[in-house]
């Protein structure tokens, strides 16, 4: 311990050196290093100051703390802008003990907000002070101390840079950003600043880029972030009012949606009736008359707008805002009203696009002119994409709850996907909408369900697939001769494409989301068979191991029997035979993997067992090794007695050899037209298995031969020629002695012995006697 407090004290003294040694000018160079070292004195900095030893160590921490209070107070930016990035390193290193000190620091912070500094150190200062704030929660006693006074001064001053025309658009962000992490936890402090804040928020969300009064342009993330504060506001309501002030924001959010869409859709005739007694707030008859327009503020409290271009910002930034609502928490239960939400959701799918020029799914007001109609149309994908999320957004946060709904919200998604599947960021939501659904309610859908899904299905398949350009190989086939000689003249271009192709590998990762959940979550007997072999070729050609998994899990079935047809496995274990799950696939019953322990297998039981198993196996390989011998030497036995009997009479020779040759040809005859006996190799689980009937044998290849040789022919071995033990050989063995010979020259075979009917004999004792 103390070496390693030496070395922190070192490495913090080298760090105090290098501060003090670098001019302010070029300290933004090296705060990023610095501010990495500091992270190994953390032991150092995050000791109680009663722990640290009275000497080197606190003296040095005290040193460290003094030079970054002096670069918070220096005159140059470049100084403040490092001693920022140090303190934050610090604070984080040196945890509560550095925190409890930190008063100064956050003082002189608040200062540099007020500063005219560039927008950049105020940054980083919002930054810092947040997370200083964020730190002292689990420590009330900080909390008192640091975050109450400071954080009181610390919302009006983001509130004036705010409003200021030279705050960022980063600074911007951030501040916000801030306050939703601040807001719930200090809901008192931000009460009074409330108002500001809402009008700030109010500004934020009614610009539009086509009301030419708008001095300030936002940012879609600055956008998010003012959605997410102004559903926070609701906690800044006094004595228990936050749930109530809640629903009346979502309420007054979907009152001023419809007010906006009584407007912009006046081009068409809409056949939507409200199921929850949603009434119009502009007229039938004065619907036609006028400009399309607000010129009031809505229920929401955001300002008037002009134009059907402005008309379709505001739509979609309240649906964002509705989505809002339901995604960011909130501290205390509210209730969400779905019937609210999917009434207006509803009425937003019901209105679409003229497909191919064919007008039968929309229904035009000739009273509106062409340009207004076709100005909705050019605007109505975006207000699709964000209903889309919204209902997205609302399925992740119900779940299970939304089950009643998420039918309706299946048949609206798949007319919706027919009448505007074209615009590429209507066809990706809709992807990753249906996935959510599919995965919901796929194990019910019906067959006539599923077959509605086919357009989107290969619409997905068409997503993925490599795409191939077979415009030039057609022009080139057709135009075979011309392109011949234009290509001898030296006219025709490389046939490389000059453009370049858009990029939609995020429309072809949702689409890949969506054919694995269909694959996975839909029956398969309901799936056409057209439409899965569809499937099942676009997972092998796009090489896609996600899909094919999903195939084989999933196998088709026919619906008559219910027969599993052909599967993708083979393709699997060829194309990803190395993964894991192809591995659990292939082989689902893996035998038990034995370690080593100690130069010893865990399954090693009882060595003399094995040992004994051991000798078993030795003794078999030396008798088929010994059969061949045996052989010669009843051969050698033979040819001796002949030599004792060359006294024999002549005669008697050959009605031998008259007997011998008739015999020959009886066997020559009975191996052609008998077919050979197959061979049966015995393996050693038939040895393990069968222990009595290996215990009567005396080896395998002794006792092969014993059999094939008959008892006359042991019994009589002092009387009969060689030819005879040939003769028999042959004859009941079925195959001559050379072919013995090479069959036993294999130590692993093992032929197992004919059963025959005669009386046993013993061959050894005979050979004793002799």
């Amino acid at each position: 311990m103390a070496q390693q407090t030496a070395a922190s004290v070192g490495q913090l003294r080298a760090l105090i050196f290098r501060l003090t040694s670098t001019p302010p000018k070029q300290l933004p160079g090296v705060a990023a290093q610095i501010a990495g070292s500091i992270w190994s004195c953390r032991d150092l900095l995050s000791s109680p100051s009663d722990a640290k030893q009275a000497g080197d160590a606190s003296t040095t921490v005290h040193r460290f703390k003094t030079q970054l209070s002096t670069l918070l107070q220096d005159r140059t930016v470049e100084g403040r802008w490092a001693a920022i990035v140090l303190l934050k390193a610090t604070i984080e290193a040196g945890g509560s003990e550095v925190l409890a000190k930190s008063n100064p620091w956050v003082r002189n912070l608040l200062g540099i907000l007020k500063k005219p500094d560039p927008p950049t150190t105020r940054n980083l200062a919002v930054i810092t002070l947040t997370r200083i704030f964020v730190l002292t929660w689990d420590h009330s006693n900080l909390v008192r101390e640091i975050t109450t006074p400071a954080l009181t001064a610390f919302v009006p001053t983001c509130l004036a840079n705010l409003e200021n025309k030279r705050c960022s658009t980063s600074e911007f962000q951030n501040i916000l950003e801030a306050f939703a992490t601040l807001l719930p936890r200090h809901p008192t402090i931000f009460r009074t600043n409330e108002s500001k804040l809402r009008s700030i928020l109010t500004r934020v969300l009614s610009a539009t880029t086509s009301d030419p009064n708008t001095s300030f342009h936002y940012t879609e993330a600055q956008r998010d972030a003012a959605h997410r504060v102004y559903v926070l506001l609701h906690h800044c309501t006094p004595k228990q009012g936050a749930s109530e002030k809640w629903d009346a924001t979502l309420r007054s959010v979907v009152h001023a949606t419809h007010s906006t869409c009584d407007r912009i859709f006046r081009a068409v005739q809409e056949h939507w009736q409200s199921g929850a007694g949603i009434e119009s707030s502009v007229p039938a008859h004065l619907r036609a008359s006028g400009n399309v327009e607000s010129e009031s503020a809505d229920a929401a409290g955001f300002g008037p707008w002009k134009g059907i271009h402005a008309g379709a910002e505001r739509t979609v930034s309240l649906l964002g805002l509705l989505q809002s609502h339901l995604a960011t928490a909130t501290t205390s239960n509210v209730s969400i009203r779905v019937g609210l939400v999917s009434d207006l959701l509803s009425r937003l799918f019901a209105i679409s696009a003229p497909s191919s020029g064919k007008q039968e799914n929309v229904k035009l007001n000739n009273q509106i002119t062409k340009d207004e109609r076709e100005a909705l149309f050019a605007d109505l994908p975006k207000i699709h994409v964000a209903a889309i999320q919204l209902a997205s957004t609302m399925l992740k946060r119900l779940r299970r709850a939304a089950s009643s709904w998420t039918q309706n919200l299946f048949d609206q998604a798949i007319a919706l996907f027919i009448s505007g599947g074209t615009h590429v960021d209507v066809r990706k939501n809709l992807y990753q909408l249906l996935a959510l659904i599919i995965d919901r309610i796929g194990p019910s859908l019906s067959r006539d369900e599923v077959a509605e899904l086919d357009q989107a299905v290969k619409s997905c398949c068409e997503e993925i697939l490599p795409k191939v350009d077979m415009a030039a190989h057609t022009t080139s086939k057709s135009n075979g001769t011309a392109s011949g000689v234009k290509q001898n003249l030296g006219l025709v271009d490389s046939g490389m494409s000059s453009t370049h192709p858009a990029d939609f590998s995020d429309v072809q990762e949702v689409a890949r989301e969506l054919l694995r959940t269909f694959l996975e979550r839909v029956d398969s007997a309901c799936i056409p068979p057209k439409l899965r072999a569809n499937i099942d070729r676009t997972a092998v050609l796009s090489n896609e191991k996600a899909l094919v998994l999903a195939s084989i899990m999933n196998p088709p079935k026919k619906s008559q029997d219910a027969r599993v047809r052909a599967s993708l496995l083979p393709i699997l274990a060829r194309q990803f035979g190395r993964d894991p799950e192809a591995e659990a696939l292939l082989r689902p019953r893996m035998p038990p993997i034995f370690t080593r322990t100690n130069g010893r297998r865990e399954n090693e039981v009882d060595e003399p067992e094995s040992r004994a198993d051991g000798q078993d196996v030795m003794d078999v390989e030396e008798g088929a090794a010994a059969a061949p011998g045996m052989l010669d030497m009843l051969i050698g036995a033979s040819e001796s007695n002949l030599d004792e009997q060359d006294a024999t009479p002549a005669d008697s020779i050959e009605a031998e050899e008259d007997r011998i040759s008739s015999s020959k040809r009886r066997a020559d005859e009975d191996a052609v037209t008998t077919p050979p006996a197959k061979r049966i190799r015995a393996s050693p689980i038939a040895e393990s298995l069968m222990p009595d009937s290996m215990q009567t044998l005396p080896g395998p290849d002794p006792a092969t031969h014993h059999s094939a040789i008959p008892e006359t022919v042991v019994g009589e071995a002092q009387s009969q020629p060689a030819a005879a033990a040939q003769e028999s050989v042959v004859i009941t063995g079925e195959g001559s002695a050379e072919d013995i010979n090479d069959d036993d020259d294999d130590d692993s075979d093992m032929e197992l012995p004919p059963l025959t009917m005669e009386p046993d004999t013993d061959p050894e004792g005979e050979d004793e006697e002799e």
